[in-house]
């Protein structure tokens, strides 16, 4: 869950938010700035959206960086991907090959965010 969290923070962060982001200026005065190791935001919208692409390519070699895409930025039901994506008509099987994959997908971010060994 925490993985599939900051892989939607990354996206937000660095490519949809950041679009518009700009100094916030009250909060660097008042000393709540500087988050994301003392990062402005131009410099905290260029981390997200590497880290972004970075998680990309690991999802891209496990081949479900659609996939997962559409779980966590599109909220699609994992049975409708399960149809889109490995072609399964039946709701139960189309569910399942979807829960798995996605399931190995986020143990794989986990991993590159740091939330497991």
């Amino acid at each position: 869950y925490q993985a599939g969290q900051k892989y939607y923070a990354d996206w937000w962060l660095g490519l949809e938010a950041g679009r518009s982001i700009t100094m916030r200026w009250s909060e660097y005065i008042s000393g709540l700035g500087g988050s994301e190791g003392n990062m402005d935001a131009a410099e905290r919208r260029v981390f997200h959206s590497k880290r972004f692409s970075q998680a990309n390519e690991i999802l891209e070699e496990l081949g479900v960086r659609k996939a997962l895409h559409w779980f966590v930025i599109n909220d699609i039901p994992p049975e409708n991907i399960g149809r889109k994506f490995w072609g399964y008509s039946g709701q139960r099987a189309a569910s399942a090959s979807a829960v798995t994959a996605l399931g190995l997908a986020l143990q794989r971010l986990a991993k590159f965010y740091g939330l497991v060994k």
